[in-house]
C-alpha cells in the first residue's frame, strides 16, 4: 500500500509535465489539483483503517451477539452504550462472502460453533505440582490492545506532502537520545497522515468499544 502511495506522486509530476511545462511537484497552477489528491488519499486511509478495525471487531462477535440480544439496540448501540454494534453490520458484506450472515460465526445463544479456522489466541499452561500456572488476562488484554494500536500506527506509514506540492515531507531529525546502552543515538520523525486520522471520532468510538466488549 506504501508503495502504491508513493507512486502517486510521479504521476501527477507528469501531468505536470503536460500542463504547466514543469516536473517539480510543486507548480502553483497544480497546487489545488494536489490538494484534491490528498484529500482522496486521506479518505482511503481513513476508509482503510475503519474497515480494519470493523474486521477485528467481527473477531469478537460472540461478544457483540450476546449484547445485541441481551440489549436495547434501538440505537444501534450495545447495552452500555458504547460501541455501535450495527457499524458492523452494516459492513459485514464488505468483508465476507454474500452467503454468509452476522451471525455465520457465533450462535445467539452464546455458545461457539465447531472450530471453522484457527484460535485468535494461544494461552500457555503451566503444570507446576500442585498449581496449574496460565496466561494473566491482563496479558492477553495487552495483546489486544497492542494490535488494535498496530491497526491505527500503520497510518504512519504514509508519510504526508510538503503543502502546495505532491513531494513527500522530508524526515526531520531529532534531538540526540541515549540508547538503552548508553550510547548516543538520533531518532528521525516522518510527518505522516496518522496524527491526523488516528483523532477521527469514528476510530476513537471502535477503539474503545472494543477494549470495552473484549
Amino acid at each position: 500500500m506504501v508503495k502504491k502511495y508513493e507512486s502517486i506522486s510521479p504521476f501527477l509530476i507528469k501531468i505536470e509535465e503536460t500542463t504547466a511545462g514543469t516536473k517539480t511537484g510543486s507548480a502553483t497552477s497544480m497546487s489545488e489539483y494536489y490538494l484534491y489528491w490528498e484529500k482522496r488519499i486521506f479518505n482511503c486511509i481513513t476508509t482503510m483503517l475503519v474497515k480494519s478495525m470493523a474486521t477485528f471487531q467481527t473477531l469478537f462477535c460472540n461478544a457483540a451477539s450476546a449484547a445485541m440480544n441481551s440489549g436495547d439496540t434501538s440505537s444501534g448501540g450495545f447495552a452500555d452504550g458504547s460501541l455501535t454494534a450495527k457499524s458492523a453490520q452494516d459492513i459485514f458484506p464488505l468483508l465476507f462472502p454474500p452467503q454468509s450472515t452476522p451471525t455465520t460465526f457465533c450462535t445467539p445463544g452464546g455458545l461457539p460453533p465447531p472450530l471453522k479456522r484457527q484460535p485468535l489466541l494461544k494461552i500457555k499452561a503451566q503444570f507446576n505440582p500442585p498449581d496449574v500456572v496460565l496466561t494473566t488476562l491482563h496479558s492477553v488484554f495487552k495483546t489486544i490492545t497492542k494490535l488494535l494500536q498496530n491497526i491505527l500506527l500503520s497510518a504512519s506509514g504514509f508519510t504526508r506532502w510538503m503543502e502546495g506540492t505532491c513531494r513527500l515531507v522530508p524526515p526531520v531529525p531529532q534531538s540526540d537520545m541515549m540508547d538503552m546502552d548508553g550510547t548516543g543515538g538520533k531518532s528521525t520523525e516522518f510527518s505522516s497522515f496518522y496524527r491526523d486520522i488516528y483523532m477521527n471520532p469514528t476510530l476513537i468510538d471502535m477503539t474503545i468499544g472494543i477494549q470495552n466488549n473484549v
